[in-house]
C-alpha cells in the first residue's frame, strides 16, 4: 500500500484529473447510447441513511423514485474496514428488495486519517468519472467531495441537492458549506 501510495504522491491530482477527463471526452458517444438505449432513467440516491436504519424520508424518496418509474441505486455513506462490519446492519430489520430497478449498495470511505486521505480522494475520483447515471441527488454537502464533479457535468449528469437538515447551521466554517 505504502508503495501505491507514493506512486500516486509522485502522479499530480490535477494531471490524474485531466487524464480522466479525456478519458471522459473521448468515451462521451459510448455514455450518450448507453443513457439512450435505458428504458428508465437511472438515478443514484446518495444517502448519508444506510438501508438497514429505521425507514426515514431518504428510503421513502428512493422507493417513490421506483414507483414512478425510473432505476435507482441508493448508495450509503460507511467507513471502509474489513475488520468492522457496518454496525448499523444490526439494528434494525429493514429489509432489501433488491431488484433490475433497485439496488442498495454502500459507498465505502477510509477513516480521515493520513494517508488513507489521499487514497480514498483519488480512488473516488477515478470511480466517479466512471459513472453513468442521469441523475444523482446528494443529502449531505460533503458528499460532493466524493465525486469528480466535471466528469459528470461533462456526461451531462443532472446534479441535485436534498436538504435534509440544517447541515449548514452546525458548522463554524458557513461559506465552505454553502460553496459546497
Amino acid at each position: 500500500l505504502d508503495i501505491f501510495i507514493n506512486l500516486l504522491r509522485t502522479f499530480p491530482i490535477k494531471l490524474l484529473k485531466l487524464l480522466l477527463l479525456l478519458i471522459v471526452i473521448f468515451s462521451l458517444p459510448i455514455s450518450w447510447l448507453v443513457k439512450k438505449s435505458r428504458k428508465k432513467e437511472k438515478i443514484l440516491y446518495f444517502s448519508l441513511v444506510t438501508w438497514k436504519w429505521i425507514k426515514q424520508r431518504p428510503h421513502f424518496v428512493a422507493l417513490n423514485l421506483v414507483e414512478n418509474g425510473y432505476s435507482v441505486d441508493y448508495m450509503y455513506q460507511t467507513l471502509y474496514s474489513k475488520y468492522m462490519p457496518d454496525e448499523t446492519a444490526k439494528l434494525v430489520d429493514n429489509p432489501i428488495k433488491q431488484t433490475k430497478d433497485f439496488r442498495v449498495k454502500p459507498f465505502k470511505i477510509f477513516p480521515a486519517r493520513g494517508k488513507f486521505i489521499f487514497v480514498n480522494n483519488v480512488w473516488n475520483i477515478i470511480k466517479s468519472s466512471f459513472w453513468n447515471y442521469d441523475k444523482i441527488i446528494f443529502t449531505h454537502p460533503n458528499q460532493i467531495d466524493f465525486i469528480f464533479y466535471k466528469s459528470l457535468k461533462i456526461k451531462g449528469t443532472e446534479i441535485y441537492y436534498e436538504c435534509m437538515d440544517n447541515y449548514i447551521g452546525w458548522e463554524s466554517n458557513k461559506n465552505a458549506y454553502l460553496d459546497k
